[in-house]
């Protein structure tokens, strides 16, 4: 995972919908297996990436996340087979079968106020399984999940502190409407 450069009294956020349990688990493992660098986190799909923040703003980005999760409705993901960014990134994903149209117009209304950012690609929702490993690991985990066909409700977005050493914490969940 790329971090942006922190700077003193600066936090590093990030705004993802998690994969929920038991399906979570089993991506985790087939990640571990596959030695991804960023196997300690847990499954998701990125709304918002890493972005460096004044401490102060947090508050700012709490509301922010509460009123612009809060109108959108939980949605059906359906995550099919596997896809990859070769070449323009080492990186190996569950592609979202259904689920995409929802998932970026959560993302538009969430990189907005204090979270509106430039990012280096357009928002393409996905769940990773294999980043920045070599390329027959790359292979590896593109075949052995190609097979994969797993649906899940998304109902919370959640958002997190990231540190460089891959520690994440988490600092807060954002139910949809319908959910308490």
């Amino acid at each position: 995972m790329k971090l942006p450069p922190i700077g003193e009294n600066q936090i590093c956020l990030g705004v993802a919908l998690e994969v929920p349990e038991p399906l979570a688990s089993r991506i985790q493992q087939a990640r571990g297996y596959l030695l991804d660098q960023d196997a300690h986190l847990p499954p998701h799909i990125t709304l918002v990436p890493p972005l460096a923040l004044d401490q102060d703003q947090l508050p700012a980005v709490q509301a922010h996340l509460a009123a612009a999760v809060r109108p959108h409705r939980p949605f059906q993901i359906r995550l099919h087979s596997t896809d990859t960014f070769r070449p323009v990134s080492p990186t190996v994903f569950l592609a979202l079968q259904q689920g995409a149209q929802a998932c970026a117009a959560l993302e538009a209304d969430l990189r907005t106020g204090p979270l509106a950012c430039q990012t280096d690609f357009d928002f393409h929702p996905h769940v990773t399984v294999a980043h920045q490993v070599d390329q027959a690991t790359l292979n590896r985990a593109q075949t052995a999940l190609a097979s994969f066909d797993e649906s899940f409700v998304a109902s919370e977005v959640d958002l997190w502190q990231l540190q460089d050493a891959g520690a994440v914490t988490h600092l807060a969940r954002y139910c949809m409407a319908g959910q308490s």
